[in-house]
């Protein structure tokens, strides 16, 4: 049996600017996203078939189980394309590498473990998904992060994540 994914979709919005998207975000159900204390960054937005989409901008959330017992921080950047799709391994340790799509479009991403807090003592589980999407210009990074026990949920939520959208 196929899981149910939810649609989350993921924006900042004023009342007389309008809503722009940074993404719609696909968790499975028993998953909610909620806003982060750090207030969302735009620098640069456009419009695609009536659709306000932020193309420079930062996101943070966090990713919650329904009930509570796991949180995974979520961090979206969006900007314009700029020369071919990559992306950074720099301070991981025990990574792999790997393609897939998301929304139809080319996705490289990297999974493994970042040494984070004071001396870089605690290690924590690191996912980060980039992609352009040419329909709005630009180049959106997705990246959760999740304590060491979380990487079989990171994991298991990849399959969801690549059925999100950029547009439409």
């Amino acid at each position: 049996m196929e899981e149910k994914l939810i649609e989350h979709i993921i924006s900042i919005g004023n009342p007389v600017l309008g809503v722009f998207r940074y993404l719609v975000l696909q968790l499975p159900e028993g998953w909610i996203v909620k806003s982060s204390e750090i207030p969302p960054e735009i620098s640069y937005t456009t419009e695609y078939n009536g659709i306000g989409y932020v193309v420079d901008g930062l996101s943070h959330n966090y990713i919650t189980s329904v009930l509570g017992e796991e949180m995974l921080q979520l961090t979206i950047k969006c900007s314009k394309i700029r020369g071919e799709l990559s992306i950074s391994t720099r301070g991981l340790e025990n990574y792999s590498l790997g393609r897939t799509h998301i929304a139809n479009h080319p996705c490289l991403y990297v999974y493994g473990e970042k040494p984070v807090g004071f001396l870089r003592k605690e290690r924590m589980r690191y996912l980060a998904m980039v992609f352009d999407c040419s329909f709005t210009g630009r180049r959106i990074e997705l990246r959760l992060l999740g304590k060491q026990s979380s990487g079989v949920i990171i994991e298991g939520l990849i399959p969801a994540l690549e059925q999100s959208r950029c547009h439409g």
